[in-house]
Formats: C-alpha cells, sequence, structure tokens
C-alpha cells in the first residue's frame, strides 16, 4: 500500500483463465478505492487543519494529508501505472510513523522531552531513502524493510507513550483525554496493521507474482477509509476509560501506597472540589486543575492514582455523577438538562459514567429514589 514495487503484478497466463479474470476483478475493484481513500484522508486534513491551530493539530492533519497523497499515489501506480509514485512512495511512507510520533507526544505536552530543532532527527530515515530513491543506490537492506521496520518502530513508541495513560493529556477535558488515549493506541494498531499488509503484498509480488495484490491493496485502502470516517464521527464515549498512569516515573517505582504528600494532595483536591465546584465546568483539565491548587499536574494524577485508583478523568466524573444524583433527587429537571448541569458534555458519556458508578440508569435511579420517599 505505502511501497514501491519494481514490478507490476500480472499472474501467469499459463491457460489459468479463471485465476486471470479473478485477478482483473479485484484490479477493477481495487482501483477506484484508493482515491476513494485518499478523498476521505483529505477531508480529514483539511479540517484538523483548520480547526486545530496548535502544533499537535499541525501533526495530525500533516498525517491525513500524507495518507491522502499515499493513496493517490496508490491509485496512480496500481490502477494507471504512473511511475510517479515510484519515487514518491517510499519517502512519504517513511515521513507517517514521525509525524503521528510527533503528533501526539505535542498533544501530550512533551513531558520529559524536547521540542523544536530535536525533532529534526525523525527526518533521518526519510531522507536516507529519499537519497537512495534519488541516486538510484543499491543497499544490502530492501527499501521495504526499513518502511517495514519505521511503522513498527513509531508504533511501539505510541504504545509506550500510550502508558502514561489519559492523564498525560493535560491540556485537554476529561473526555478528550480519553478520546486522545484511545486514538494513539488506534493509531499505533494502524501502523502495524499496514506495515503487516505492505508485508504480505511485498512476499506476494515477489513469490507468487502478484495474485492477491489486487486484493491486499483493496483491503489496505478500505482500512484507510475506516479509519478517516472514524477520525470524523466517533465520540469521545466509545473509548474505554484507561486506569491511572500506567506507567509511573522512577521515583514512583517499587511502591503502590500513597505517601503522605500524596494524602495532602488528595485533600487539597478534594476540598476543592466540594468547596468552588470546578467539576462543573465541561472544559476542566489536569493542567488547569494544577495552577488553582499550585501544584504540578503530574503530582495530582499520582496522587489520584495511588490514593484512589484511578485517573484524573474518572475522579472528575465521580463527583459531576454526585451531582448528578443530588440534582435526580432534589429537582424535577429532566435528565438532558442535568447532565449538563453536572458538567458532562455528551448524553452517551453521561449514561455510560452514571451506571458504571451507580449500576443503574438516571431515570431508574430517580424513580428508585422516588419510591423511597413515598414508602
Amino acid at each position: 500500500m505505502y511501497r514501491t514495487y519494481s514490478h507490476s503484478p500480472l499472474p501467469a497466463e499459463t491457460g489459468q483463465y479463471s485465476h486471470l479474470n479473478i485477478y482483473r476483478a479485484m484490479q477493477f475493484i481495487a482501483i477506484p478505492l484508493p482515491f476513494s481513500a485518499a478523498l476521505l484522508a483529505g477531508i480529514v486534513a483539511t479540517r484538523v487543519l483548520i480547526l486545530d491551530h496548535r502544533r499537535g493539530g499541525l501533526f495530525i492533519g500533516m498525517f491525513f494529508a500524507l495518507l491522502a497523497v499515499q493513496g493517490l499515489l496508490s491509485g496512480m501506480k496500481f490502477g494507471y501505472s504512473i511511475s510517479l509514485a515510484v519515487y514518491l512512495q517510499p519517502v512519504l511512507a517513511m515521513l507517517a510513523g514521525p509525524l503521528a510520533y510527533l503528533a501526539f507526544r505535542v498533544l501530550q505536552g512533551s513531558q520529559g522531552h524536547t521540542r523544536g530543532s530535536a525533532d529534526l532527527i525523525h527526518l533521518i530515515a526519510p531522507g536516507v531513502v529519499a537519497a537512495i530513491q534519488w541516486f538510484n543506490l543499491n543497499i544490502p537492506v530492501p527499501v521495504d524493510a526499513l518502511i517495514w521496520c519505521s511503522f513498527v518502530v513509531y508504533a511501539l513508541l505510541l504504545l509506550w507513550m500510550a502508558k502514561e495513560g489519559p492523564d498525560a493529556f493535560q491540556d485537554f477535558n476529561t473526555d478528550d483525554m480519553r478520546t486522545l488515549t484511545g486514538a494513539q493506541l488506534i493509531t499505533a494498531f494502524i501502523l502495524i496493521l499496514i506495515s503487516s499488509i505492505d508485508a504480505l503484498i511485498y512476499f506476494d509480488l515477489t513469490y507468487r507474482q502478484g495474485s492477491n495484490t489486487g486484493l491486499l491493496l483493496s483491503a489496505g485502502s478500505l482500512l484507510l477509509m475506516v479509519v478517516s470516517i472514524g477520525a470524523l464521527l466517533l465520540p469521545a464515549s466509545i473509548y474505554p476509560d484507561f486506569p491511572g498512569p500506567l506507567r509511573r516515573s522512577r521515583t514512583d517505582q517499587g511502591s503502590c501506597l500513597a505517601t503522605t504528600e500524596d494524602k495532602n494532595v488528595l485533600i487539597r483536591l478534594d476540598r476543592m472540589m466540594m468547596e468552588t465546584k470546578p467539576f462543573l465546568d465541561a472544559n476542566l483539565n489536569l493542567a488547569r486543575t494544577g495552577r488553582r491548587l499550585s501544584l504540578p499536574a503530574r503530582s495530582i494524577s499520582v496522587a489520584v492514582n495511588r490514593c484512589l485508583g484511578q485517573n484524573f478523568s474518572q475522579y472528575v466524573n465521580h463527583h459531576r455523577i454526585r451531582e448528578a444524583c443530588r440534582l435526580l433527587e432534589e429537582t424535577d429537571l429532566p435528565v438532558t438538562e442535568i447532565l449538563y448541569e453536572a458538567g458532562f458534555q455528551t448524553k452517551s458519556n453521561f449514561n455510560r459514567e452514571f451506571r458504571r458508578t451507580t449500576g443503574v440508569s438516571p431515570s431508574d435511579y430517580r424513580d428508585s429514589r422516588k419510591a423511597n420517599v413515598s414508602a
């Protein structure tokens, strides 16, 4: 899907006309799919670049723009044998992993990382591949292997970053924190899956005369289409609420018990939640909470995790559910209004969190309370 192949796949015509017809049918189906996938990825890239001007948004927009160009080049190469793809596809493929990694690293606030010129190190591998393509160099390792390694390495880096949990996205509200963590894991999975499809195409061309290349290319294009549609439509509520920070810093290792400092941080946090109710703000995030308490956001995240076994998003949603229960008991406000009053943004997320915390739906909770009062 992302690579350049030295020969155009065509099954051996040795009287096996049925196989040839099947191949041509797959080829016919495969031609429009890369262009459709490129269109969807281009729409996502445009949306991200227009709506999100932060640096992380820039990288994400560039990532989807690259997927769009790759889909276009795949369609040109496979459907019309345009040689431009021979030179561009490998170089652009080498940029996919770095763009995805840099996007999430920046969105996480680059904790423990440097920015700026240090990012240029991720351009070394694409630059090497560009030189190989431009000067037609012969190297002992196939370019396809370099591309495959790039996908796998950056997928593993994304998975390592995801171990931090939702609290790593401290500048985002609680819904977005969970969404971004889920998106990070999905992106890593997509990189691995694309690398697997490309490896299958390479071996199919090398050892089976490309008899299944059309089908594999179609699968890769459909995958890109699904990812693009998902990026446009999927709400925050579809992602699971991950536990607290999955990776502890070196100073945290060796102990799962809360320290006195952790307990003091949690006491201050609980007092603020009870007195000023910042959780009613749907845009509350970990960074803003840290500024209100004059504490590092990391200290709050670790304290909540150690003392309660939760991440910050779960902690805030617990307070929101308590407020929602109070409103359900003391007022006649409709549930659709209560969810916003309690600080939630979507009905689906509210219902999911409410059922997870209380074991019943908001309507059933209200009915049971009314029945207890009347009894």
